[in-house]
């Protein structure tokens, strides 16, 4: 698995005290304070030593520590390990109230049909492939993410990728397994012939991809407060896999097929009752961010690619491992911030 199991790094986006020593006596044994009141001091969840395990009750993200088996971390990190992030209140630093987007709006002026779709025909699921396997793809995601493979000759050399929304297969994307310099030789060619050229994607019709979400249905309702929204479905599937986002339920991954969000996309996200949205594009894609308007709707904090270290110029989220995926969510601000520093950026 990744190497932020359990996922909570990355949200140590806003510094403070999240736990109170009462907090504490409910996920850990033999809990007492120090002489100074300053720490809580306790049997160690890691390995067991006790009174070894030291949390802060004063500094910031409640630092902590084990000084037997040198275990450390914050307060996400040790609330995610016993499933427990409800004790952790505002971690998003906000007070205002969000709007209702849909309080004086009739549903009807959203189309918010989603009609079932059907898939190539001779269409198997497949639980290993070649082509995925190179992309990274865990064995674990084959049965997390429905992929497909079609005997019929139209699809012969292409992976489909299922996008399932409340239940249903509402579209899909099929992506064929050559490269794209492989293909665009292998057209030149056949466009010189005067013959069949290769697409790149064959995709569903019928339902609009810009009203579907893309991992929408690993999202559960109640449990996922914060949604990490990105621009395509090998990103969905890397950050999944890198930040073992399946572990728990409180944060999700999802793809929006582009770099914008609608209104139908919004609506679905707040049917789920999401809260927070940690909007990660590609560096180039971030200015559309500003067009979005997500704040009105959600506690919302953007990423960018651009924060990485080691970061190729043709890098995308899905290109990222998991310490470079940390260093961008870590420093991850609100779009106010993140506008303002690129603006100041360009023009020094």
């Amino acid at each position: 698995m990744g190497c932020l199991k359990g996922l909570p790094l990355f949200l140590r986006i806003k510094y403070m005290v999240l736990l109170t020593y009462d907090d504490l006596t409910e996920v850990l044994e033999n809990v007492r304070y120090d002489g100074r009141r300053t720490n809580a001091i306790s049997d160690c969840p890691y390995c067991g030593k006790s009174q070894k395990f030291g949390v802060s009750l004063v500094k910031d993200s409640n630092v902590w520590q084990c000084f037997s088996c040198g275990e450390r971390g914050g307060s996400i990190k040790l609330m995610t390990y016993f499933d427990r992030l409800d004790l952790i209140q505002d971690f998003f630093d906000t007070d205002d109230e969000l709007d209702d987007p849909f309080e004086e709006m009739e549903e009807e002026e959203l189309d918010l049909d989603l009609e079932e779709v059907e898939l190539p025909e001779e269409t198997k699921r497949v639980v290993s492939d070649e082509y995925l396997d190179a992309r990274g793809w865990f064995d674990e995601s084959y049965f997390d993410f429905p992929a497909y493979k079609s005997k019929h000759f139209k699809y012969q050399d292409y992976i489909i990728l299922g996008v399932m929304m409340y239940g249903s297969l509402v579209g899909y994307v099929s992506r064929h397994t050559w490269e794209k310099g492989e293909i665009e030789k292998y057209n030149k060619v056949q466009k010189r012939r005067g013959k069949y050229q290769v697409l790149r994607y064959k995709n569903s019709d019928g339902n609009e991809f810009s009203k579907m979400l893309y991992g929408f249905d690993t999202i559960v309702e109640g449990k996922t407060d914060t949604v990490i929204l990105v621009e395509g479905i090998m990103d969905v599937i890397n950050l999944s896999q890198e930040l073992d986002l399946l572990e728990t339920d409180s944060v999700r991954a999802v793809a929006s097929f582009g770099k914008k969000i609608s209104e139908e996309q919004i609506f679905h996200l707040q049917e789920k009752n999401v809260k927070n949205v940690i909007v990660f594009f590609d560096d180039d894609a971030c200015d559309d961010v500003k067009r979005i308007n997500l704040d009105k709707y959600f506690n919302v904090l953007v990423a960018s690619t651009n924060d990485a270290d080691d970061v190729g110029e043709d890098d995308d989220v899905g290109d990222l491992d998991g310490n470079q995926i940390e260093q961008c969510l870590s420093v991850a601000r609100k779009s106010s911030e993140f506008f303002y520093e690129k603006v100041n950026i360009i023009k020094l």
